[in-house]
């Protein structure tokens, strides 16, 4: 199958990727350039011939795995050294780009020698198979490729059926990733595996649609094939959680071990707490039974010079990445808590990382953010939740970042003088503090999705962000007017504004395709009173609101939704009767509303089964009526 051969091409085709765009390295493009065009001959080599490989090819491609890993390693050793010392010396800059330019030579020549012989035996291949007499297979039957008898009982049986099942006859080489699955039984929810899947590297770019939407096809095509199963679903019917078969899990284990596949963290938990590195496993989170040290090479950054760490590690992960010796780790987060501090090792290939403080600490422990987080020039998502964190002026040097979360801090400007990078991946920002300025809102021009604690005025608008589709605001005394929302939202979360119910109009008039709309006590005031023609499209509708007494609203105000969510509306003195005639209408949900409020509901539910519509359900406190 040589799929160890072809994740290492995928993987070292999103590194060179990353090289290619990043100007300020001092590296040789036309010999990146080159070793790009071979890599993707490489990879579609395997793509062609991944059913038809024969036992001299399997081993040529574990020996272009070995190249393709060697590859990554050195481009990461010269990206980091560079990137730590930031060095103006021009003398400097000429050493480091002729020793990277050896080294790259000398992995060219290899893969060059590996391609050669591939292509030898590929020739020797066609030529044995012209010369053999074409034999008929009867009807019903299967023809074996002529290999060395073994018996297979049992499991083995099952996981032959699985492999029947992945290939479908498909000819292209696959990857099924179950990175974030767990172990036996184990389940996660979808937008953290999807996000784990991408930051993996093993997605391919589908020409008009995200990594996002390719890896939901994915994950549908998997489900479909029930390879991986359905936990539990979202209100809206989507799949909200998922878990691999423990037989497919089974497989991808044996394969890997068959692959001889190097398995490297990309993606790191760190829970900060006091004692966190005696208790807990300092790459995936969880608890040790046991204390058990690894000592590790960290490199120095700027004037320091190289120490050894000795961190906590877990038993599975020490197992799983048996190479984390050999990765280079540094330092760039700092939790100081009291008179107290915490350091915490990061790896320079890292793609995913998550720092999460403890609620008994989220209030009193800040994070410390040093100016070398840019040495992570792989990192592509960043969630830093629950902690006071310093400046991340850092992150315009990051353009592979594509999800950053920062809930307790501000998202800075670009440093003036400075000519910073446009971050075109980044898609996802949450952040406790954004001001909405022109240097930033032009150097996040792909960005669909924002999250906003608290939204600082700004001498800019949101509305050139044209590819935005969901916003969180809590706007504190920002005016509603200020935001100029762009059109292209689909969903509207505001928190806290404290509007008067009148402003709602700005929303119905200027967002045509906005189809969730979250209000939590956003508006004041006893009165509102929809205005026709504003919300055409909208499916779902959530308010929760202590001062709305009369909703002056009927079916015409919105002619497509299909859920409405009330919540701790306990002055509403009832819920129109004419929502029940809307079309779409699928469900209402109450919760901790006035019983007049509840008594309209029953009220709509036995008025829609008079009229036939049995279709039409009614939530209270999260029970079905």
């Amino acid at each position: 199958m040589a799929v160890a051969a072809y994740a290492s091409l995928v993987s070292l085709t999103d590194v060179l990727d990353n090289v290619a765009r990043r100007h300020r390295l001092h590296l040789d493009k036309e010999q990146i350039h080159s070793l790009q065009q071979k890599v993707q001959f490489l990879q579609h080599f395997l793509e062609l011939h991944s059913q038809r490989i024969s036992p001299e090819m399997e081993d040529l491609a574990r020996q272009l795995a070995v190249v393709a890993d060697e590859a990554d390693d050195i481009i990461d050793f010269h990206v980091v050294n560079q990137l730590r010392e930031r060095s103006q010396d021009k003398a400097r800059h000429m050493a480091a780009l002729s020793s990277f330019r050896q080294d790259i030579d000398k992995i060219i020549k290899k893969i060059d020698s590996i391609t050669e012989k591939l292509m030898m035996v590929k020739e020797e291949r066609v030529d044995v198979q012209e010369q053999q007499p074409i034999v008929s297979v009867p009807v019903g039957s299967t023809a074996l490729p002529h290999r060395e008898k073994s018996t297979m009982v049992g499991f083995d049986e099952l996981l032959l059926q699985v492999v029947d099942e992945l290939t479908r006859n498909e000819s292209n080489l696959q990857i099924l990733p179950i990175i974030g699955m767990g172990g036996i039984d184990a389940w996660i929810e979808v937008p953290e595996l999807l996000k784990l899947w991408i930051c993996e590297g093993f997605l391919k770019p589908v020409r008009g649609k995200s990594l996002k939407e390719a890896a939901k096809e994915y994950l549908k095509n998997l489900v479909d094939r029930n390879l991986i199963l359905i936990r539990d679903w979202t209100r809206s019917g989507k799949i909200k959680a998922c878990g691999v078969h423990d037989i497919l899990r089974e497989l991808c284990i044996r394969e890997s071990e068959r692959e001889h596949l190097i398995c490297v963290p990309k993606a790191q938990e760190i829970p900060i707490s006091v004692s966190r590195e005696d208790h807990v496993c300092f790459l995936c989170g969880h608890w040790l039974n046991r204390q058990n040290k690894i000592h590790l090479q960290e490199v120095g950054v700027g004037l320091q010079s190289t120490t050894i760490a000795s961190p906590s590690v877990c038993e599975a992960c020490s197992n799983m990445y048996q190479n984390l010796k050999k990765l280079r780790w540094v330092k760039v987060f700092k939790s100081v808590h009291d008179e107290s501090d915490v350091t915490s090792l990061v790896h320079t290939k890292l793609r995913y990382l998550n720092v999460e403080g403890y609620d008994q600490i989220k209030e009193n422990r800040k994070l410390i953010v040093s100016g070398t987080i840019s040495i992570l020039w792989n990192l592509q998502i960043l969630d830093l939740n629950y902690l006071e964190t310093t400046s991340l002026a850092d992150v315009w040097e990051m353009p592979k970042l594509r999800h950053l979360s920062v809930y307790n801090g501000s998202f800075p400007d670009p440093v003036d003088g400075q000519n910073s990078t446009i971050l075109d991946n980044l898609s996802t920002l949450k952040i406790g503090e954004f001001c909405c300025s022109e240097e930033v809102v032009k150097r996040i021009p792909n960005l669909k999705k924002l999250s906003v604690g608290e939204w600082l005025s700004g001498d800019y608008s949101l509305a050139q962000l044209n590819q935005l589709e969901s916003l969180s605001l809590c706007l504190g005394n920002s005016g509603l007017e200020d935001i100029g929302f762009p059109t292209s939202l689909t969903k509207l979360r505001l928190l806290q504004c404290r509007f008067p119910w009148e402003k709602m109009t700005i929303i119905g008039s200027s967002l045509p395709n906005l189809e969730v709309l979250k209000l939590y006590n956003a508006f004041q005031g006893a009165e509102w009173s929809p205005i026709e023609g504003e919300f055409l499209r909208l499916k779902v509708l959530v308010i929760m609101s202590e001062e709305l007494e009369q909703w002056g609203a009927e079916d015409i105000h919105f002619p497509n939704l299909q859920r409405l969510y009330l919540e701790d509306m306990r002055r509403l003195k009832e819920i129109p009767l004419s929502i029940g005639d809307i079309n779409t209408l699928q469900s209402i949900h109450l919760k901790f509303c006035s019983y007049s409020a509840m008594n309209s509901a029953l009220e709509i539910l036995k008025d829609q089964k008079e009229k036939g519509n049995e279709s039409l359900q009614v939530y209270m406190n999260q029970k079905q009526v």
